[in-house]
């Protein structure tokens, strides 16, 4: 019976290690349980709906591939328990082909946070890895975590096929105690 138990909580803790990380196929969908279903949509989507672009760049890699990341925020109806409100932000890095324009993979970093004018916190951190070119990248790190405001994100990535060169990076969603979202 010992050895029954050992075993059922080695396969229960490889089961958690495994929830950890996230890394979602284009053809394939993995839900989060934390955030609602329309956030976690919302989040996956190029464009969610009912946020508001607040932020876009580009940047040069080199001569094929180009960087692109977008910010959003939402204001999530109703309040919380003592008068607190809640905002999403979201983060969206992809590494696009300059010729076609075509994004090749993308992290996206969720945050949801709650405020009220006193205090804030992060109350969610979710990151997703979107294949959109089989077996091109090798993703060396795609996670996140939640840490007092903010929300982190953690990704690191090569590219097979054009000199295994690196993308990627440490992505931070920050909120205030009067709910001003900041991104990277």
């Amino acid at each position: 019976m010992k050895r029954i138990n050992r075993i059922m909580a080695l396969f229960v803790a490889m089961v958690m290690s495994l929830m950890l990380s996230i890394n979602v196929y284009a053809d394939e969908k993995i839900v989060p349980e934390l955030l609602t279903q329309k956030e976690i949509s919302n989040s996956l989507q190029d464009v969610p709906k009912d946020m508001k672009l607040v932020g876009t760049s580009q940047m040069d890699l080199d001569e094929n591939t180009y960087i692109e990341t977008e910010s959003y925020e939402a204001e999530i109806n109703g309040l919380t328990r003592a008068g607190a409100k809640t905002k999403i932000g979201t983060y969206t890095y992809r590494v696009k082909d300059k010729k076609t324009q075509v994004a090749l993979i993308k992290y996206v970093l969720t945050g949801k946070f709650t405020y009220n004018g006193r205090s804030c916190k992060c109350t969610e951190s979710i990151g997703v890895t979107t294949h959109l070119v089989r077996n091109r990248f090798l993703v060396l790190n795609d996670r996140s975590e939640k840490s007092g405001d903010t929300a982190i994100g953690y990704f690191y990535c090569r590219d097979k096929k054009n000199n295994n060169k690196m993308f990627g990076g440490t992505f931070k969603i920050r909120i205030n105690k009067n709910g001003k979202i900041t991104f990277p």
